[in-house]
């Protein structure tokens, strides 16, 4: 998983302005004009990709469990998830 962190930007803190940081290699991926709660997504988002990524595999080997009568709004919410998948990593979706 990717280390990301938000930090404000200097000066700027009163405006809510902020950085998103890659730990890793130290250098900024985003400026955030919006405040924390949106810092606090993006520096979730590739936990959030990886469990979403590891939720469709499991449903798709038949290692995820739900009672049959669940299947209108389990099936529904496997193709939104495949669709944010498919978004998330700028591929096609069908």
């Amino acid at each position: 998983m990717d280390s990301w962190y938000v930090n404000p930007t200097a000066g700027h803190e009163r405006h809510g302005q902020s950085v998103l940081y890659d730990e890793t290699t130290g250098r900024s991926i985003a400026i955030i004009y919006d405040g924390k709660s949106h810092g606090d997504l993006l520096v979730s988002a590739p936990d959030l990709l990886e469990a979403l990524t590891d939720l469709v595999t499991h449903y798709d080997w038949g290692r995820l469990t739900y009672d049959e009568s669940q299947h209108e709004t389990v099936a529904p919410a496997i193709r939104a998830a495949r669709a944010a998948i498919a978004k998330a990593t700028g591929k096609e979706f069908d």
